[in-house]
Protein backbone atom coordinates (compact mmCIF):
# COMPACT_ATOMS: atom_id res chain seq x y z
CA UNK A 1 0.00 0.00 0.00
CA UNK A 2 2.71 2.40 -0.54
CA UNK A 3 3.81 4.85 -2.72
CA UNK A 4 5.48 2.58 -5.22
CA UNK A 5 2.46 0.44 -5.29
CA UNK A 6 0.31 3.37 -5.90
CA UNK A 7 2.36 4.76 -8.79
CA UNK A 8 2.14 0.57 -10.49
CA UNK A 9 -1.63 0.56 -9.88
CA UNK A 10 -1.92 4.31 -11.66
CA UNK A 11 0.33 2.65 -14.49
CA UNK A 12 -1.92 -0.45 -14.63
CA UNK A 13 -5.40 2.06 -14.49
CA UNK A 14 -3.44 3.83 -17.63
CA UNK A 15 -2.79 0.79 -19.44
CA UNK A 16 -6.74 -0.58 -19.03
CA UNK A 17 -8.11 2.71 -19.57
CA UNK A 18 -6.18 2.53 -23.19
CA UNK A 19 -7.56 -1.29 -23.74
CA UNK A 20 -10.95 -1.69 -22.06
CA UNK A 21 -12.64 1.62 -24.63
CA UNK A 22 -16.29 1.43 -24.27
CA UNK A 23 -16.84 -2.22 -23.14
CA UNK A 24 -18.93 -1.69 -19.92
CA UNK A 25 -17.42 -4.39 -18.00
CA UNK A 26 -13.92 -3.47 -18.51
CA UNK A 27 -15.29 0.04 -17.36
CA UNK A 28 -16.50 -1.51 -14.28
CA UNK A 29 -13.41 -2.89 -13.75
CA UNK A 30 -11.82 0.47 -14.55
CA UNK A 31 -14.25 1.90 -12.02
CA UNK A 32 -13.34 -0.99 -9.10
CA UNK A 33 -9.37 -0.52 -9.69
CA UNK A 34 -9.88 3.24 -9.15
CA UNK A 35 -11.67 3.01 -5.40
CA UNK A 36 -9.13 0.34 -4.33
CA UNK A 37 -6.71 2.40 -5.06
CA UNK A 38 -8.05 5.48 -3.56
CA UNK A 39 -8.66 3.46 -0.33
CA UNK A 40 -5.52 2.23 -0.37
CA UNK A 41 -3.75 6.00 -0.87
CA UNK A 42 -6.55 6.94 2.05
CA UNK A 43 -5.32 4.62 4.25
CA UNK A 44 -1.54 5.16 3.86
CA UNK A 45 -2.10 8.91 4.18
CA UNK A 46 -3.98 7.66 7.35
CA UNK A 47 -0.75 6.07 8.55
CA UNK A 48 1.51 8.68 7.66
CA UNK A 49 -0.44 11.06 9.79
CA UNK A 50 -0.85 8.57 12.60
CA UNK A 51 2.68 8.24 12.68
CA UNK A 52 3.82 12.07 12.07
CA UNK A 53 1.77 12.89 15.01
CA UNK A 54 3.37 11.13 17.38
CA UNK A 55 7.07 12.14 15.64
CA UNK A 56 5.60 15.16 16.58
CA UNK A 57 4.32 14.58 20.36
CA UNK A 58 7.56 13.05 20.72
CA UNK A 59 9.88 16.17 19.44
CA UNK A 60 11.43 14.60 16.79
CA UNK A 61 11.19 17.52 13.82
CA UNK A 62 13.58 14.52 11.87
CA UNK A 63 10.91 11.89 11.07
CA UNK A 64 8.30 14.79 11.17
CA UNK A 65 10.05 16.06 8.23
CA UNK A 66 9.88 12.70 6.32
CA UNK A 67 6.14 12.17 6.77
CA UNK A 68 5.75 15.48 5.38
CA UNK A 69 7.62 14.79 2.75
CA UNK A 70 5.87 11.11 1.76
CA UNK A 71 2.71 12.73 1.54
CA UNK A 72 3.20 15.21 -0.48
CA UNK A 73 5.01 12.50 -2.57
CA UNK A 74 1.59 10.42 -2.05
CA UNK A 75 -0.58 13.38 -3.00
CA UNK A 76 1.64 13.84 -6.25
CA UNK A 77 0.76 10.43 -7.32
CA UNK A 78 -2.77 10.56 -6.57
CA UNK A 79 -4.99 11.11 -10.17
CA UNK A 80 -7.90 11.91 -8.32
CA UNK A 81 -8.12 15.79 -7.97
CA UNK A 82 -10.00 16.00 -4.13
CA UNK A 83 -8.01 13.01 -2.70
CA UNK A 84 -4.37 14.35 -3.66
CA UNK A 85 -6.34 18.32 -2.35
CA UNK A 86 -6.93 16.67 1.05
CA UNK A 87 -3.59 14.41 1.20
CA UNK A 88 -1.63 18.14 0.47
CA UNK A 89 -4.13 19.30 3.64
CA UNK A 90 -2.87 16.62 5.89
CA UNK A 91 0.58 17.79 4.82
CA UNK A 92 0.79 21.16 5.36
CA UNK A 93 -1.47 20.86 8.68
CA UNK A 94 2.11 19.08 9.72
CA UNK A 95 4.24 21.04 8.46
CA UNK A 96 2.22 24.02 10.95
CA UNK A 97 3.91 21.91 13.74
CA UNK A 98 7.13 21.89 12.77
CA UNK A 99 8.20 25.21 14.87
CA UNK A 100 6.85 24.03 18.33
CA UNK A 101 8.09 20.86 17.59
CA UNK A 102 11.79 21.92 16.54
CA UNK A 103 11.15 23.74 20.06
CA UNK A 104 10.37 21.30 21.94
CA UNK A 105 12.94 18.64 20.44
CA UNK A 106 15.19 21.48 21.52
CA UNK A 107 13.72 21.19 25.13
CA UNK A 108 14.76 18.18 25.19
CA UNK A 109 18.65 18.33 24.00
CA UNK A 110 18.22 20.91 27.01
CA UNK A 111 16.77 18.40 29.30
CA UNK A 112 19.60 15.80 28.36
CA UNK A 113 22.34 18.17 28.96
CA UNK A 114 20.92 18.35 32.40
CA UNK A 115 20.79 14.69 32.68
CA UNK A 116 23.94 14.09 31.42
CA UNK A 117 25.45 16.76 34.31
CA UNK A 118 23.93 15.09 37.25
CA UNK A 119 25.42 11.36 35.74
CA UNK A 120 28.96 13.10 35.38
CA UNK A 121 28.09 14.82 39.05
CA UNK A 122 27.38 11.09 40.30
CA UNK A 123 29.86 9.66 38.89
CA UNK A 124 32.94 13.09 39.91
CA UNK A 125 31.62 11.85 43.97
CA UNK A 126 31.96 8.41 43.71
CA UNK A 127 35.43 8.31 43.75
CA UNK A 128 38.15 6.32 41.89
CA UNK A 129 36.22 5.22 38.71
CA UNK A 130 36.46 1.66 37.54
CA UNK A 131 37.55 1.07 33.40
CA UNK A 132 33.69 1.10 33.01
CA UNK A 133 32.71 3.87 34.74
CA UNK A 134 35.55 6.12 33.13
CA UNK A 135 34.56 4.92 29.68
CA UNK A 136 30.77 5.74 30.83
CA UNK A 137 31.76 9.22 31.63
CA UNK A 138 33.87 9.83 28.07
CA UNK A 139 30.63 8.45 26.52
CA UNK A 140 28.44 11.17 28.39
CA UNK A 141 31.33 13.58 27.94
CA UNK A 142 30.80 13.47 24.42
CA UNK A 143 27.39 13.28 23.60
CA UNK A 144 27.27 16.53 26.34
CA UNK A 145 30.20 18.37 23.48
CA UNK A 146 27.55 17.61 20.64
CA UNK A 147 24.17 18.76 22.26
CA UNK A 148 25.97 21.75 23.43
CA UNK A 149 27.62 22.32 19.76
CA UNK A 150 24.08 23.27 18.82
CA UNK A 151 23.13 26.91 19.43
CA UNK A 152 19.84 26.71 20.08
CA UNK A 153 20.16 23.99 22.18
CA UNK A 154 22.96 25.54 24.33
CA UNK A 155 21.16 28.86 24.94
CA UNK A 156 18.04 26.64 26.12
CA UNK A 157 20.37 25.06 28.46
CA UNK A 158 21.62 28.09 29.81
CA UNK A 159 17.72 29.96 30.27
CA UNK A 160 16.68 26.37 32.13
CA UNK A 161 19.65 26.84 34.47
CA UNK A 162 19.12 30.05 34.95
CA UNK A 163 15.50 29.46 36.14
CA UNK A 164 16.33 26.59 38.29
CA UNK A 165 18.94 28.85 40.09
CA UNK A 166 16.38 31.94 40.19
CA UNK A 167 13.18 29.31 41.68
CA UNK A 168 15.91 28.16 43.99
CA UNK A 169 16.75 31.59 45.13
CA UNK A 170 12.80 32.53 45.42
CA UNK A 171 12.72 29.09 47.74
CA UNK A 172 15.55 29.97 49.92
CA UNK A 173 13.85 33.31 50.38
CA UNK A 174 10.85 32.25 50.95
CA UNK A 175 11.83 29.56 53.27
CA UNK A 176 14.23 32.33 55.51
CA UNK A 177 10.92 34.74 55.11
CA UNK A 178 9.13 32.20 57.09
CA UNK A 179 11.89 31.22 59.95
CA UNK A 180 12.60 34.99 59.50
CA UNK A 181 8.27 35.12 60.70
CA UNK A 182 8.44 32.57 62.77
CA UNK A 183 11.47 33.84 64.55
CA UNK A 184 9.95 37.42 65.13
CA UNK A 185 6.94 35.94 66.37
CA UNK A 186 8.31 34.11 69.25
CA UNK A 187 10.21 37.07 70.48
CA UNK A 188 7.20 39.01 70.30
CA UNK A 189 5.73 36.17 72.74
CA UNK A 190 8.52 36.26 74.64
CA UNK A 191 8.63 40.05 74.99
CA UNK A 192 5.04 40.59 75.34
CA UNK A 193 5.72 37.48 78.49
CA UNK A 194 8.52 40.14 79.76
CA UNK A 195 5.90 42.59 79.61
CA UNK A 196 3.44 40.97 81.74
CA UNK A 197 5.84 39.65 84.22
CA UNK A 198 7.42 43.40 84.86
CA UNK A 199 4.08 44.78 85.22
CA UNK A 200 2.62 41.98 87.61
CA UNK A 201 6.05 42.52 89.52
CA UNK A 202 6.98 45.53 89.54
CA UNK A 203 6.15 46.13 93.15
CA UNK A 204 7.85 42.89 94.20
CA UNK A 205 11.00 44.05 95.46
CA UNK A 206 12.42 41.05 94.74
CA UNK A 207 11.29 40.44 91.30
CA UNK A 208 14.54 40.37 89.38
CA UNK A 209 15.40 37.08 91.69
CA UNK A 210 12.51 35.74 90.74
CA UNK A 211 12.08 35.92 86.87
CA UNK A 212 11.05 32.18 85.37
CA UNK A 213 13.92 29.96 83.70
CA UNK A 214 11.89 30.66 80.22
CA UNK A 215 12.70 34.36 80.59
CA UNK A 216 15.94 34.10 81.97
CA UNK A 217 17.55 35.61 78.45
CA UNK A 218 14.88 38.60 78.89
CA UNK A 219 16.22 39.15 82.40
CA UNK A 220 18.24 43.01 81.56
CA UNK A 221 14.70 43.75 79.32
CA UNK A 222 13.08 43.22 82.42
CA UNK A 223 15.22 45.04 84.55
CA UNK A 224 14.77 48.08 82.46
CA UNK A 225 10.68 47.41 82.03
CA UNK A 226 10.77 47.13 85.83
CA UNK A 227 12.65 50.48 86.68
CA UNK A 228 10.41 52.30 84.25
CA UNK A 229 7.40 51.14 86.07
CA UNK A 230 8.50 52.02 89.29
CA UNK A 231 9.98 55.69 88.22
CA UNK A 232 6.41 56.45 86.73
CA UNK A 233 4.85 55.02 89.77
CA UNK A 234 7.40 56.90 92.16
CA UNK A 235 6.59 60.27 90.51
CA UNK A 236 2.64 59.64 90.14
CA UNK A 237 2.70 59.76 94.51
CA UNK A 238 3.39 63.27 94.52
CA UNK A 239 1.22 64.54 91.80
CA UNK A 240 -1.60 64.34 94.78
CA UNK A 241 -0.14 66.87 95.97
CA UNK A 242 -0.26 69.33 93.24
CA UNK A 243 3.17 68.50 91.46
CA UNK A 244 2.55 68.00 87.49
CA UNK A 245 4.27 65.17 85.59
CA UNK A 246 7.85 65.99 84.74
CA UNK A 247 8.58 66.51 81.54
CA UNK A 248 9.79 63.64 81.05
CA UNK A 249 6.55 61.49 81.69
CA UNK A 250 4.69 64.23 79.27
CA UNK A 251 7.66 63.14 76.49
CA UNK A 252 6.90 59.63 77.07
CA UNK A 253 3.07 60.21 76.66
CA UNK A 254 3.67 62.59 73.63
CA UNK A 255 4.37 58.84 71.79
CA UNK A 256 1.06 58.05 72.06
CA UNK A 257 -1.34 58.51 69.04
CA UNK A 258 -4.61 58.40 70.91
CA UNK A 259 -6.51 61.70 70.47
CA UNK A 260 -7.38 60.99 74.34
CA UNK A 261 -3.94 61.31 75.33
CA UNK A 262 -2.98 64.22 73.22
CA UNK A 263 -6.26 66.15 74.66
CA UNK A 264 -5.23 65.50 78.26
CA UNK A 265 -1.50 66.51 77.32
CA UNK A 266 -3.39 70.13 76.42
CA UNK A 267 -4.90 70.09 79.20
CA UNK A 268 -2.17 69.62 81.29
CA UNK A 269 -0.19 71.91 79.23
CA UNK A 270 -3.12 75.06 79.55
CA UNK A 271 -4.15 73.62 83.05
CA UNK A 272 -7.62 73.65 81.37
CA UNK A 273 -9.15 71.66 83.96
CA UNK A 274 -11.96 72.77 86.11
CA UNK A 275 -11.55 70.22 88.96
CA UNK A 276 -9.08 68.60 90.92
CA UNK A 277 -10.73 65.33 90.23
CA UNK A 278 -10.62 66.83 86.10
CA UNK A 279 -7.07 67.35 86.73
CA UNK A 280 -6.14 63.88 88.43
CA UNK A 281 -7.92 62.09 85.82
CA UNK A 282 -5.99 63.80 83.53
CA UNK A 283 -3.04 62.50 85.25
CA UNK A 284 -3.64 59.38 84.89
CA UNK A 285 -4.26 59.32 81.22
CA UNK A 286 -0.77 60.87 80.89
CA UNK A 287 0.59 58.14 83.57
CA UNK A 288 -0.87 55.14 81.84
CA UNK A 289 0.43 56.59 77.69
CA UNK A 290 4.52 56.91 79.19
CA UNK A 291 3.87 53.56 81.29
CA UNK A 292 2.44 51.67 77.99
CA UNK A 293 5.33 53.49 76.01
CA UNK A 294 8.57 52.78 78.76
CA UNK A 295 7.05 49.23 79.33
CA UNK A 296 7.56 48.86 75.44
CA UNK A 297 10.63 50.35 75.08
CA UNK A 298 12.14 50.10 78.83
CA UNK A 299 13.32 53.53 78.51
CA UNK A 300 12.50 55.52 81.89
CA UNK A 301 15.07 56.09 84.56
CA UNK A 302 14.36 56.64 87.82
Amino acid sequence: MGVGRAVNLTGMLNQIANTVGDNAEGMAILDAMKEQKMREQMQTMQKMTSTATAAAQQGDPRALRNRISQLETLAAGTPDIKQSAAIMEQANNLRAMLPQVEKLATGNSANAVMAIDKHLRQLNQAGPLSDRELLQKQVFERRRAELMNRPEVATAYRTAMDGMKSDALKLQKQELDVEKARLEQALKQQDTMAKRWAVANANNPDAMNQIPAALADQTEEIGRKINAIRAINEEAKGWAGGNEPSQMIKDLALNSDSPIVKEALRKIEKKDYLTTDDRDAQFEIIRKAAMDFAIQMGDAKK
